[in-house]
């Protein structure tokens, strides 16, 4: 177990970018989280602590024990008296003790966080700060317990804590994480810490493969239940493995009438075609149900209660044994051949516990509501109003011909909302809603996408494709640089509303990275079947061999006049590192960009042949490299635009910190690691622009009257005088 300590100039990188969160009662705390997340960070689903800074007392490993902590007075260990939680030494010289916790599931969407300090009492946290970070490389448990590791961002600010109480804060930023760190002010003693989300699941690529669909660690929910009793929990039933006793499953009290039964209702965590129901009474030896049976419900926009007459049998009524797993395949199953389901409800007759209940079966697409109209296009900015406003990103279909984007306007009595498709199920849902699919296409097609109503059941045909391939305009180019873990086709997608803002005024070109690499944050649902995926830096940093001639190779092949470089993300920092290379007058120099705009930046800057700044900053770095005189500093028109609800703002900043304020712009928004959603935000965006392009065309005039003024002879303008004769 590694245990660091950590810079000052790491803990002020946190500190930067605060998260708004609520409180929640703590009689309130099971209700808010308990039907609709999961604690990420629970032991029984296998996560890990990766590093502390210190556990003199009491070991870190017990803040994930999912079962509630327990008090043992006058019981003493070697280091003191015995506590369930962890507990630091006194007197920490630093400003705080830290966790890091690694998430039992592939990723998470954090809602809430609890920190429990049971029977800590004058020896307990005075307060907390929670931080997290997404990073699905193969070397990232390495990295994040690294003292100079960067790619923290808050997602609780400074909280103060009370002795011997469970305190429970909501959080507004949904953002995707894959470890987080806990950190205590100055040290004492925290019981138990849940990160309460809902699982990001890693399917199969294949649709055809057997997955658990049930499982917590797909998003498989326990949603309700008759109760639970005996310290047990209906969430249990989805865990993995089979637990090492009988505490970790579902047990419901002894019944005393005439026909009583117990219920719980999963939701899965996609929709799907069954092959096989596991039902598993490990450990429940005199107390197993006497027998039970399995109904499944399909409908991904309802909750279905216990009486809902929808419910379909699968399982019929099976008699139980004790400690085993009853598996139900084939001949055992009933309604599963033409049907997907995705809820299920378990019945125990009477009563008695369960360890694990598993549904193993093949995905499918998802279902598309009776009130929802699809909207496909051949421009993203075709899409209705809702989709453009909402910030849904929509789907694409690609076939041999032109590629379409789709979203989902799905209809209410209060009004309409936009949803989303993952690209991979597009095909399947077209096909049975055609008689909902609405194709707009031109100015027409859009006024009709935002006419469309909840009466709306029409087809508008689009109008045929020219034979002619269309010419390519003479407009100036930007190039466009993707972030990491997506491609050029996404975003594409992505920018669609800002290319339509523009699109009198530049041509986009994309083009993608060289490195193959996971999906990045967000991409997935979205995006999924897209891949490859990709980014612009491997392992060892910016291979400038293969980074170089890739966009060399796509400008030419373009052969439009360039005349500026975007980027988003992981892209904004190679787009700096190319009008750093034409600041340098470096021969291989990119000398085309006149200026840059970068959109939610990360840091640091990417240079194709050497590091332009320090990975790290730090007092030195803010002292040299941040003042305006420096040589390192950018001083090519840019346009730096943030989210401040981006997870990933503070490395925005202090991308733009690389930038001399006089020749640069900051605009900051209410979005998060995206761009600007709101129609005037984009519009705002579009004309600082249109303004550096002006600007850099009246410099590209001046210096070419300047070159006709020294080909004359004529420099700078001067006038030789001629003496007067006397």
């Amino acid at each position: 177990m590694e245990v660091q300590v950590l810079s000052p100039e790491v803990i002020q990188d946190t500190e930067s970018a605060p998260t708004p969160l609520g409180a929640v009662p703590t009689n309130r705390i099971d209700s808010t989280f308990g039907t609709t997340c999961i604690d990420l960070t629970s032991s029984s689903l296998d996560s890990s602590i990766l590093a502390f800074s210190d556990e003199w007392f009491a070991p870190a490993s017990n803040l994930t024990n999912p079962q509630p902590p327990i008090r043992r007075p006058g019981y003493f260990v070697p280091t003191g008296a015995w506590y369930d939680g962890w507990e630091t030494r006194r007197h920490n010289p630093e400003p705080f003790d830290w966790v890091i916790i690694k998430l039992g599931v592939a990723s998470g969407k954090v809602k809430g966080i609890e920190v429990d300090t049971a029977f800590f009492d004058g020896n307990h946290a005075e307060a907390v700060e929670v931080h997290g970070c997404f990073d699905v490389q193969v070397d990232a448990d390495a990295k994040v317990v690294k003292k100079d590791y960067t790619g923290w961002r808050q997602v609780l600010g400074h909280r103060r804590c009370g002795a011997s109480q469970r305190h429970a804060w909501k959080a507004d930023d949904e953002s995707e994480v894959t470890h987080v760190r806990l950190c205590m002010f100055p040290d004492g003693g925290i019981a138990r810490f849940r990160l309460y989300g809902q699982v990001v699941p890693v399917f199969p690529t294949s649709r055809e493969q057997e997955v658990e669909l049930s499982s917590a660690l797909m998003g498989g929910m326990v949603l309700s239940g008759s109760e639970e009793h005996f310290g047990s929990s209906k969430s249990n039933l989805l865990l993995p493995g089979r637990g090492v006793d009988m505490g970790g499953g579902w047990e419901t009290r002894r019944s005393r009438e005439q026909g009583h039964v117990d219920w719980v209702i999963v939701r899965l965590g996609a929709r799907g075609k069954v092959k096989r129901i596991v039902v598993d009474t490990a450990f429940y030896r005199g107390n197993y149900p006497q027998a039970m049976k399995v109904d499944a419900f399909d409908g991904e926009e309802e909750t279905p209660n216990a009486e809902d007459a929808r419910w379909k049998e699968v399982v019929g009524m099976q008699r139980l044994g004790p400690d085993q797993e009853h598996e139900y395949a084939g001949k055992s199953l009933s309604n599963v051949e033409e049907a997907a389901y995705t809820h299920f409800k378990m019945t125990i007759v009477p009563d008695g516990g369960v360890k694990r209940f598993r549904v193993f079966g093949t995905r499918l697409p998802r279902t598309i509501q009776h009130n929802t109209i699809i909207c496909v296009a051949s421009d993203p900015c075709y899409l209705p109003e809702e989709v453009l406003i909402s910030g849904v990103q929509p789907g694409i279909r690609t076939s041999n011909t032109t590629p379409k984007y789709v979203a989902l306007i799905t209809l209410h009595s209060s009004g309409s909302k936009a949803t989303f498709i993952a690209s991979s199920e597009i095909n399947a849902a077209l096909t049975r809603t055609e008689e909902r699919r609405c194709d707009l296409d031109g100015p027409e097609g859009l006024r009709k996408g935002r006419a469309c109503t909840p009466s709306s059941t029409m087809t508008v045909v689009a109008p045929k494709p020219s034979a002619k391939p269309k010419p390519k305009s003479n407009l100036p180019c930007l190039l466009c640089l993707h972030g990491g873990g997506t491609s050029a086709h996404i975003f594409a997608i992505q920018v669609g509303r800002l290319q339509r803002a523009l699109a009198k005024h530049f041509r986009f070109v994309f083009v993608d990275g060289p490195f193959v690499c996971p999906p990045g944050p967000g991409v997935l649902p979205f995006f999924e079947g897209m891949g490859p995926y990709r980014r612009w830096i491997n392992k060892d940093g910016c291979d400038e061999d293969k980074v170089r001639p890739l966009l060399k190779k796509r400008m030419a092949e373009d052969g439009g006049n360039f005349v500026g470089v975007l980027g988003f993300s992981q892209g904004a920092r190679l787009a700096l590192g190319l009008l750093h290379e034409k600041q340098e007058q470096r021969a291989e120099a990119f000398n085309e960009f006149g200026f840059g705009v970068f959109i939610c930046g990360t840091y640091p800057p990417l240079g194709l042949s050497s590091a332009l700044f320090p990975t790290t900053p730090t007092a030195q770095f803010e002292t040299q490299y941040w003042d305006s005189k420096h040589e390192s500093i950018l001083r090519i028109p840019t346009v730096h635009v943030m989210g401040d609800r981006d997870p990933f703002l503070h490395k925005s900043r202090l991308l733009s910190r690389c930038s001399d304020p006089a020749s640069t712009s900051v605009m900051q928004f209410a979005m998060g690691h995206s761009l600007p959603v709101a129609p005037a935000d984009t519009q705002r965006v579009a004309n600082k622009v249109i303004a550096l392009h002006e600007n850099y065309r009246l410099e590209i005039e001046d210096d070419a009257r300047d070159m006709q003024l020294l080909e004359k002879g004529v420099e700078n303008a001067a006038i030789t005088a001629v003496p007067l004769q006397t």
